[in-house]
């Protein structure tokens, strides 16, 4: 028998592991699982901080930071409801507060794959790592069941990946399982049996508690079955081999295309109106400012206004993988401006937002909503782009999804500067004339000089060099040439240049929010740290998402550093390691900050969480990202870090 906790509105199965709530899985790391077994096997009690850190990590001596870390891991999944359920209390540990309600069961939520068709038998040993478990009920009929929707859906699409997808039918469905000896029982095995039938061979079908579930995971498209399965309704997906799922649009190669469909407006008077659709003409104004996506020309995109076609149709007839819409509505004083991004295909919504101003200058509120919504879209654009070609097969990938797994590699926690480099290479042989993946190979070069992760820095640095002017001879017009060129002159001991290789970047393109990181970066070390900071400001009000804002944190905190306004280094120290606990660059900048403010005990504790993070790690590293500093800043940080017992090499 299995057990059920229930501490409304989540539900834990202790058996599986498996935190849910309203049916959708929460994602856990393993010890952020492990913390929330302990507090709900001790609801109501206090646990000091030694129990915890003992049941979570056994024999193993950690710090107090990396539990206050889990429990602000678990908090966060937990969302709006993590600090009523946990309590903090001070010096002395946590509590889980309220009741707990357990239930043993001998049923449990499961996924079923069923199988369909003469191959079936030949997926007795997929899926290789997706946690399933299998039983052949036959020669032509086999069943898997997953804890996760998501690895179901996936196991799919791997045996539609290793068998001849015309031979074999799939239905999934999520529901309540009972393990018998010859396998899954209940009403949800049977329901996916029928989701098989109900779809002809080639083909998978999802119930709609599966569809839920997977819609915002995996870039596919689904299509309603034209009748419901015992009451439930059914999604078609197709193959992988399929023409519906290979969605590329024509006209472009391989990179997406945008449209801006016209805004609605709710107001029959002309200025609404007139903002409605200055809003739509600033908008593929500025997102034609990035050169990596084509943007579908206004006089093409606005025959769709005030007509009702499906977002598949409209990519289709305007060649446009993403469409953004929206609408506009105002009173006398106020207006209130909604947008939502639209993958086209699925029609999937990616991304929305609304905005609110006060109706006063009509150009300047244009100007600055416009900036928004295109300094939110761009990394949006690159998350799905993303998000839709890591499954695929890198044989078929081109240049355009090669380039972005190398951006992607090359900005994630755990990247790795060679492999992303490769990925660049790789997409340059299939389009030399594209700009983008010569910008990333020379950010991968910088990032090898900065990293420590080259060993000859000179090549690196005439690697950035080459790269840089390649850049520029392809498109002097792309900030992206720009700031590769800043970035080398950054290496190279030339602030001033770089600073205004950045600026000509901006000029381009006033949205580009990654760019106000390295003109905030290059002003930060001409010393200008006032500048500094306004320049992080403006590029983190671009994109509040932004996965990495902890890299403009820590530069608002190096900036602060540099003016001596320690207190408030402190603070943007510690909020880059809120959002990065596991890099060392935050805990660098606050071992120093708090050296020099004379908290020697709490440095040397920062310190050793830096060692912890990456051992071996020296002010070496620290000299070459600060080599181009004011030199009394680079002693003071230098200092500091060897105050708090960080090694010289």
């Amino acid at each position: 028998m299995g057990r059920v906790l229930r501490f409304p509105p989540f539900e834990f199965d202790a058996e599986a592991g498996r935190l849910s709530r309203d049916g959708r899985e929460l994602p856990l790391r393993p010890k952020t699982l492990t913390l929330l077994r302990f507090l709900l096997d001790h609801p109501g009690r206090l646990l000091t901080r030694e129990e915890l850190t003992s049941a979570v990590w056994p024999d193993t001596h950690v710090s107090p930071a990396l539990l206050k870390n889990r429990v602000r891991d678990l908090r966060q999944v937990l969302g709006a409801d993590g600090d009523s359920w946990i309590e903090t209390v001070p010096r002395r540990g946590y509590r889980l507060r309220g009741a707990v309600e357990v239930e043993d069961v001998g049923e449990r939520l499961r996924c079923v794959v069923s199988i369909l068709g003469p191959h079936s038998e030949g997926t007795s040993t997929l899926p290789p790592d997706r946690g399933g478990v299998g039983w052949q009920r036959g020669p032509d009929h086999r069943v898997w069941t997953f804890d996760s929707a998501l690895a179901a859906v996936r196991c799919a699409l791997d045996v539609f990946g290793a068998r001849p997808p015309g031979a074999i039918r799939v239905g999934i469905h999520l529901g309540d399982v009972r393990l018998e000896t010859g396998g899954p029982a209940g009403d949800a095995p049977r329901l996916a049996d029928e989701l098989a039938r109900a779809t002809r061979p080639g083909r998978l079908c999802l119930s709609d508690a599966v569809y839920r579930q997977v819609r915002a995971h995996l870039d596919l498209v689904y299509e309603p079955l034209a009748t419901d399965v015992e009451n439930e309704r059914a999604y078609l997906v197709s193959s992988p081999d399929s023409e519906l799922v290979a969605s590329e649009q024509p006209g472009f190669g391989d990179r997406p295309a945008i449209a801006v469909l016209s805004f609605a407006s709710s107001a029959t008077e002309a200025e609404p109106r007139w903002l409605a659709d200055g809003m739509v003409e600033d908008l593929v104004a500025r997102l034609s400012r990035f050169r990596s996506f084509p943007v579908i020309s206004r006089n093409s995109s606005q025959v769709y206004e005030g007509r009702h076609v499906s977002p598949r149709r409209i990519g289709e007839e305007l060649g446009a993988r993403y469409l953004l819409s929206g609408s506009v509505r105002s009173d006398d004083s106020r207006v209130r401006i909604a947008t939502e991004l639209v993958d086209a295909p699925s029609g999937r919504q990616l991304w929305s937002e609304r905005f609110e101003r006060r109706l006063e200058d009509l150009f300047a509120l244009q100007d600055e909503i416009a900036e928004a919504i295109t300094g939110a879209i761009h990394p949006e654009l690159g998350r799905a782009e993303l998000a839709r070609i890591v499954h695929r097969d890198p044989a078929n990938l081109g240049a355009w999804e090669w380039t972005h797994r190398g951006w992607h590699e090359l900005f994630a926690a755990d990247g790795d500067n060679a492999t992303a480099r490769a990925w660049f290479e790789r997409a340059i042989e299939l389009d030399p004339q594209f700009v983008s993946p010569n910008y990333g190979l020379a950010m991968s070069h910088y990032n090898d000089v900065i990293d420590q992760t080259t060993s000859s820095p000179a090549r690196s640095v005439a690697g950035v060099a080459r790269a840089a002017r390649r850049c520029m001879t392809l498109d002097d017009q792309d900030p992206g040439s720009h700031i590769a060129t800043g970035c080398h002159y950054t290496l190279t001991q030339r602030q001033e240049e770089a600073i205004a290789s950045i600026e000509t970047a901006l000029d381009l393109n006033p949205s580009f929010s990654r760019a106000y990181y390295w003109l905030g970066f290059a002003l930060a070390l001409a010393g200008r740290s006032d500048e500094a900071i306004a320049a992080l400001e403006r590029g983190i009000r671009l994109s509040p998402r932004d996965p990495q804002l902890w890299v403009f944190f820590q530069l608002i905190a190096l900036a602060h550093f540099g003016a001596g306004r320690l207190e408030e280094a402190e603070r943007w120290s510690r909020r880059t390691i809120e959002r990065r606990p596991d890099g060392p660059v935050g805990l660098c900048f606050l071992a120093a900050t708090l050296s020099e403010m004379g908290r020697a005990g709490e440095s040397r504790d920062a310190a050793r969480e830096v060692l912890a993070a990456q051992p071996g790690f020296t002010l070496e590293a620290v000299r070459v990202l600060l080599s181009t500093a004011e030199a009394s800043v680079r002693d003071r940080f230098l200092g500091g870090l060897r105050q708090a017992g960080i090694a010289d090499a």
